[in-house]
Formats: C-alpha cells, structure tokens, sequence
C-alpha cells in the first residue's frame, strides 16, 4: 500500500476509503482475498461508523505487515 493512501485512512480529515480491490472471494478462514475483509465487514462497510472503518483498516494494515514479517 503506498504511503499517500495509507496516510489518507490514518488521516481524520479525509473519509476512510473502501479497500476493495474487486478480488472478492473467501478464503478458507472467511476472509476475502483481496482485500482482507470478513464477508460482514464488506456488506456492512457503507453502515459501519468512520471509526468503526478505520479499526477495520488498521486491523488490515497490521495483518499485512505481519505476512510481511512472519510469512507461512
């Protein structure tokens, strides 16, 4: 993820954007394969709170570094 998108989720001045890359499908844990979402964090995006989507972003953006760190 580049610095500039990841600095517009983190930034409290912008509205989080969805980061649906158009790859959606479950993994066999239920999360979608790309973009790393539960099947209720994708349906739900547009209803949940601006907080309630960065939790989801940052959860992502940790996720990503740990592939990174620890790959299996």
């Amino acid at each position: 993820m580049s610095h500039c998108i990841l600095r517009c989720y983190m930034d409290v001045r912008c509205q989080p954007t969805n980061p649906c890359v158009g790859l959606c499908q479950a993994d066999s844990n239920g999360l979608c394969i790309g973009c790393g979402r539960t099947r209720q964090e994708r349906y739900r995006w547009y209803q949940l709170s601006e907080v309630e989507q960065r939790e989801i972003l940052t959860r992502l953006d940790s996720d990503s570094l740990s592939i990174i760190v620890d790959p299996r």
